[in-house]
């Protein structure tokens, strides 16, 4: 558990307050924290932490999640679409890479396998109880895991404060994610074989310093 795993759960928990999302998905995070990584550790008090929604229209959301030294900025949208496993990924799958053009996509984007990570069931359900991520999705059988409980994962790396997280495909219990590091970030990427005539390599988020 990342050592800051508190204190960050404490945001990640702001974020269950504002009623009406709780079947929305996250598509992006920006995080900016003025703080060193030991400042950053120091205890929080949730009344300290101010929750605010910018903007809000029918499929799309920000909200603010911000005290004195670290702001959150919580892109959410509405899945409208959605398959037995809570997505209907297929058409995002497009950019799927066999095992040949991936690797010669990291030579032209000169990219190194840095990390691998995964989570599994009982890490997801620890995670959504402690923020009170109510979103049904986190707790079926394969369960999606949630986007702030793999941005925790990425603190637990590399220790980032100020940062911005894309996600693209959702992962599920189990994955495991190749982490591949390259000049101004992280592309995460799964091997994904569920159809064997179809098998390759997906994005699943990246990062920008």
């Amino acid at each position: 558990m990342h050592k800051n795993c508190g204190r960050i759960r404490n945001y990640f928990a702001a974020l269950s307050k504002p009623d009406g999302f709780e079947n929305w998905v996250i598509a992006k995070v920006e995080i900016k924290a003025a703080v060193t990584a030991d400042e950053l550790d120091s205890n929080v008090n949730s009344n300290e932490i101010n929750v605010q929604i910018k903007k809000k229209k029918k499929n799309y959301a920000l909200i603010i999640v911000e005290d004195n030294i670290v702001s959150f900025e919580v892109y959410l949208i509405r899945i409208m679409n959605k398959s037995n496993d809570g997505f209907n990924t297929s058409s995002s799958e497009s950019g799927k890479k066999n095992k040949a053009d991936f690797l010669q996509y990291l030579s032209d984007e000169n990219m190194f396998l840095d990390n691998t990570i995964s989570f599994n069931k009982d890490e997801i359900t620890e995670f959504v109880c402690d923020v009170g991520d109510g979103n049904p999705i986190h707790r079926t059988e394969n369960a999606v895991v949630p986007g702030l409980l793999m941005f925790d994962g990425l603190l637990e790396l590399y220790s980032v404060l100020s940062c911005e997280i894309k996600y693209i495909l959702p992962v599920f219990e189990g994955e495991k994610i190749e982490i591949y590091r390259k000049a101004d970030g992280l592309e995460a990427w799964i091997w994904r074989d569920d159809d064997k005539k179809d098998a390759g390599y997906v994005k699943v988020f990246e990062t920008k310093y």
